[in-house]
């Protein structure tokens, strides 16, 4: 559903991704990590649409993503980027409103239920008249997947949905973290195209169907979680000495802090 074949995108004469090619299926999980500066912000922001590649091609159901207008692309597919910058003083139920502003428009009462819905699968209705401002990090990053959930709540018919969160872990706690990537997996379930970033190989092992692993703007494995996540691979990318754990249903990573140098 979204292709993307040999992308480079360059800046100031320095490349930071060469040669990208990735597919992500309707309902299917891809997840993206690698450490920082890897490129992987700039990859969702390529897939998205917000940037256009130096070279390579991108396709969107089929057609090329320069051929989806503003409007139609913010119908088919939400983005949560890192931060969100929001200065006024809106109340939580008005943020997550937001994203229906490019929706098909129901009656106010059909609107006023999926906003409630949103707030409540991502566990904000209690905060539903708090202003914006005064939230917390955790609190804000909530309000900010509620809206994206919003926006992509239906299904239309110009064609399949796609989710796009840019590290939405990152300020959340471990439950949080968890309940976020579970909403992702509930979308993927109903058709959704969902692109994660992620920074926590462990959280890829749990809800990845597929995941690329960037470093330096290349990519250096692609496919299964369980089959590119190998102890060698990960202990070359970042930079640490990485386990691979097998004592489970499923590998986990255990950094080996015994190992570790000092700085």
């Amino acid at each position: 559903m979204l292709t993307a074949r040999d992308l480079s995108y360059v800046v100031d004469g320095r490349a930071l991704l060469r040669g990208i090619s990735v597919d992500i299926g309707p309902g299917t999980v891809h997840a993206v990590l690698g450490p920082n500066g890897a490129g992987k912000t700039t990859l969702l922001r390529l897939l998205s649409g917000e940037l256009p590649p130096h070279s390579g091609t991108i396709t969107y159901a089929g057609r090329p993503l320069q051929a989806w207008s503003p409007q139609q692309l913010a119908r088919l597919r939400a983005v949560l980027p890192q931060r969100e910058q929001l200065g006024f003083a809106f109340t939580v139920e008005e943020v997550v409103a937001l994203g229906r502003l490019p929706c098909p428009r129901h009656r106010i009462e059909r609107e006023t239920e999926i906003i409630a819905e949103a707030m409540k699968i991502s566990g904000i209705s209690h905060l539903r008249t708090r202003r914006y401002p005064t939230l917390s990090g955790g609190e804000r990053a909530r309000v900010h997947l509620a809206r994206v959930l919003a926006q992509i709540w239906e299904p239309v018919e110009l064609g399949p949905r796609a989710l796009m969160l840019d590290e939405p872990t990152a300020n959340l706690d471990l439950a949080y973290q968890h309940h976020c990537l579970r909403l992702a997996r509930r979308f993927a379930a109903q058709g959704v195209a969902v692109l994660l970033v992620l920074h926590d190989p462990n959280l890829v092992l749990a809800y990845a169907d597929t995941a690329t692993l960037l470093c330096c703007g290349e990519v250096i494995a692609q496919g299964a979680p369980a089959e590119i996540l190998t102890a060698a691979r990960l202990t070359q990318v970042y930079g640490v000495p990485i386990d691979v754990m097998h004592d489970g249903a499923r590998p986990w990573i255990r950094v080996a802090v015994d190992r570790i140098g000092p700085p």
